[in-house]
């Protein structure tokens, strides 16, 4: 047999340490084009070097940035269940079940479900959109990786969690009780309403599109109209601010809509439609301003036009990770 796994087990650690340094390097903000030119020689001068960067890659998506810093838990996460097959044999299969146990309750980014997705009623993946109606009367619109669980908020009231995700929620008119969408702790509710929620895994935005919708985050609650937006996290609740609903709401067109918004904050939204990660290593562009409208289908154009308006280098590499620089 060939191939990395009958490799020493030295220069398969020195190698992928290796392949962790580069994605480290990318990844920083600091990368200059020498360091892409070599970064890039250095994946295709052995197959096993870029199994490696593919690997990397993978955890990169896991565990975030951190899993490279040697200091942080993400890292010590990473080393054990990074560990050798001599480990394994001499006793740390255990650690390796308690590492991959902490990584089902704590996902990759999107790599597998988490306790709480799994037990989602409704889920969608990457690019995926489904519409789903909750107690015969309510129209939930759900976007691109979205799990939602049904849940009986009282006795004769309906409701939803949003575990993680976007969905445009259109509740019904009449006297009834009100719909409740929870997410994080926090609790929205509407009668006769259309609202936008978005559950990032840091905080959860609500807009309101039609009506007016209550929202509540601990012993905090406010009131939202029309074209109005909050967002709670672990600090609290926000204040209402005035934004324009057809933006937010444009994923339900297949569109997103930019304006000067900076290009991280750009990629980091153009990431959640496609596979892989795009990944601005360079901080000052990362910076700049940007202003664009994107069919959902077609988000890679975003790496012509940011070539075009700034300049950029765009260098792909295995995994799906496309840098820009």
């Amino acid at each position: 047999m060939t191939g990395m796994t009958d490799s020493p087990p030295e220069k398969l650690d020195r190698i992928e340490r290796e392949a962790h340094d580069w994605l480290v390097r990318f990844t920083s903000g600091e990368a200059g084009p020498a360091d892409l030119r070599e970064g890039k020689m250095w994946i295709e001068r052995d197959p096993a070097h870029r199994t490696a960067f593919m690997k990397a890659t993978r955890m990169w998506e896991a565990l975030g940035p951190e899993a490279f810093e040697g200091d942080r838990p993400a890292a010590r996460t990473f080393a054990s269940i990074s560990m050798s097959r001599r480990a394994v044999l001499g006793g740390g299969a255990a650690a390796i079940a308690a590492s991959a146990a902490y990584l089902v309750v704590q996902p990759p980014l999107g790599l597998w479900p988490s306790w709480s997705e799994m037990a989602a009623d409704y889920r969608t993946h990457t690019g995926e959109r489904r519409r789903i109606v909750v107690a015969d009367t309510t129209f939930v619109e759900m976007n691109t990786q979205t799990s939602i669980a049904l849940r009986q908020v009282a006795k004769e009231a309906a409701g939803i969690e949003l575990i993680s995700g976007e969905a445009l929620v259109a509740t019904p008119s009449g006297a009834g009780p009100a719909f409740v969408v929870t997410s994080s702790q926090g609790q929205t509710s509407g009668i006769e309403a259309k609202f936008n929620i978005r559950n990032d895994g840091h905080a959860v935005c609500v807009t309101c599109v039609e009506g007016n919708v209550h929202v509540s985050y601990g012993a905090a609650i406010a009131s939202l109209r029309a074209r109005e937006q909050i967002t709670y996290d672990r600090s609290g609740l926000g204040k209402p601010a005035f934004v324009d609903a057809a933006i937010v709401t444009a994923w339900q067109d297949d569109l997103l809509i930019f304006h000067s918004k900076p290009l991280r904050e750009v990629i980091t939204e153009i990431n959640r439609y496609r596979s892989g990660k795009i990944i601005v290593v360079n901080s000052a562009l990362g910076a700049r301003l940007f202003s664009a409208n994107f069919r959902v289908r077609n988000v890679d154009a975003v790496l012509e036009q940011v070539e075009k308006l700034f300049g950029a280098t765009v260098t792909s590499l295995p995994g799906g990770i496309v840098l820009l620089s």
